[in-house]
């Protein structure tokens, strides 16, 4: 199986859990934007926090960032790779594009259980949420003219993890994987 798994969703649905044991089970390697980012901040002498502020105000730092995941995408295969835009980068491989959604209040439970948001309360943690999406839904739309990076229409599998654990996302992920990948191009 040569071929790109490009992985997008929405907020606490499981992407990066999903994305680590699938490049596992694949014999893949895995790539995540954060990592890029944090190996950026680095260069740079920042800590994350850092990096992230001068993201939001610096759209070249961001294209940056997308710069390399688009040359790692023209230049391997057998990728699993994370973040929000990846699907709608350029490719030189069979891409397939994956969206893991999960409902709002279960996502906003589950990141709740990362150190950063054990304060928060259930409310709190949803209206950052939708915060953070409304504005990351401006930035892409101004940086690159995509209306709309949780639209599941964009992708070619759509995988709902509101009730599978991890363990039951990545062979639902597998099985339909495998089904796409037996479709012509």
């Amino acid at each position: 199986m040569v071929a790109i798994i490009r992985v997008g969703g929405h907020l606490g649905a499981g992407k990066t859990t999903l994305c680590k044991k699938l490049a596992e089970h694949l014999g893949y390697q895995y790539s995540y934007t954060g990592g890029i980012f944090r190996e950026m901040a680095k260069e740079r002498g920042l800590t994350i926090e850092e990096f992230y502020s001068q993201l939001v105000a610096d759209p070249a730092l961001e294209k940056s960032v997308d710069d390399r995941q688009i040359a790692l995408m023209m230049s391997k295969d057998n990728l699993v790779m994370e973040g929000r835009i990846t699907a709608f980068l350029p490719c030189a491989f069979r891409p397939v594009n994956l969206f893991i959604k999960v409902d709002e209040q279960t996502g906003a439970l589950r990141q709740m259980n990362r150190p950063e948001n054990h304060s928060r309360t259930i409310s709190e943690m949803i209206a950052l949420s939708r915060k953070r999406v409304r504005e990351e839904q401006e930035r892409y739309r101004n940086l690159y003219q995509i209306p709309n990076h949780l639209d599941e229409k964009c992708y070619h599998l759509v995988v709902d993890s509101t009730h599978l654990s991890p363990e039951n996302l990545l062979w639902e992920v597998v099985c339909q994987v495998k089904d796409h990948l037996k479709k012509p191009a």
